[in-house]
């Protein structure tokens, strides 16, 4: 009987290793959307932020640029070779979730994208995260840039 207790134990255990929401996740990430890492194969969508529309055009000097598709450069660029650590939130789907996302230098990579103007806070965001987003517009970064 203790046997069996132990097994169940060591099977909850496994259980709640599994469920990471309310836990952190770190590693080497890539950009595989303008809001959204890979973290040891865990998507983690950036709590806070909304990206581009993967239609939306931006102006530039050389012509139209698909934002969506910079702003996922950005994301990568900024990420590139960095550890990143996550925290993650509500669980959105098999192997999903939210999450708030720092470099190991502690900056947070969603306020830095805003900072850069490449995504837009969010309705229900940080005032950090709305205070970074009107930064970028008021110096014409990023989505701004060519914004009157």
């Amino acid at each position: 009987m203790r046997l069996g207790t132990l097994l169940a134990i060591g099977m909850l255990g496994v259980v709640a290793t599994e469920s990471w929401a309310g836990d952190s996740i770190a590693g080497k990430a890539r950009a595989f959307a303008a809001d959204v890492l890979i973290v040891r194969g865990t998507n983690i969508r950036l709590t806070g932020v909304v990206a581009p529309a993967d239609a939306m055009t931006c102006p530039t000097d050389s012509g139209e640029v698909n934002c969506s598709e910079v702003a996922r450069d950005e994301l990568e660029h900024l990420v590139a070779g960095r550890q990143v650590t996550c925290a993650l939130g509500q669980k959105v789907g098999h192997g999903r979730y939210f999450g708030v996302c720092r470099l190991e230098s502690g900056q947070d990579v969603a306020e830095a994208l805003l900072r850069a103007g490449w995504l837009r806070a969010a309705d229900d965001a940080s005032a950090a995260y709305k205070a970074a987003e009107m930064a970028a517009a008021a110096a014409h970064l990023g989505l701004w840039a060519n914004a009157l």
